[in-house]
């Protein structure tokens, strides 16, 4: 199977038909996809050239990302919703991921193009 996902130009993961979360669930995700996008490193530690996140960049990227959502109890919920489907629940995601180039993500008829591929790996 690994080689199918190796060729495939895309892969569609589709999260089932929506919910009454999964709008803000979706939203969410994409805001944290954001806020990790916007994550810089910077060099540190005596001059070595090891990279060291810069957590202050990540902290006010969630900030902006978190300020267009609602209050945290209903957004945690909608991404409880939104992980406890079934697709996370199956041992050869993992492997579709890894062997992907592009992946877009289906809940009912909201489509995300290439943004939640990193988060999906949250399972």
């Amino acid at each position: 199977m690994g080689d199918i996902y190796k060729i495939a130009i895309k892969l569609l993961v589709w999260l089932s038909d929506a919910d009454e979360y999964s709008e803000l669930g979706v939203r969410t995700t994409v805001a944290i996809a954001s806020a990790g996008a916007s994550f810089e490193s910077r060099r540190s530690w005596k001059g070595s050239r090891i990279d060291v996140p810069d957590f202050d960049a990540l902290a006010a990227g969630m900030d902006r990302a978190f300020a267009t959502l609602p209050d945290p109890k209903t957004t945690y919920n909608a991404m409880v919703a939104l992980l406890r489907r079934l697709w996370y629940e199956r041992v050869w995601v993992f492997q579709e991921l890894c062997s992907a180039k592009a992946v877009d993500v289906q809940v009912g008829p909201t489509t995300c193009f290439g943004v939640m591929s990193s988060l999906l790996m949250m399972f």
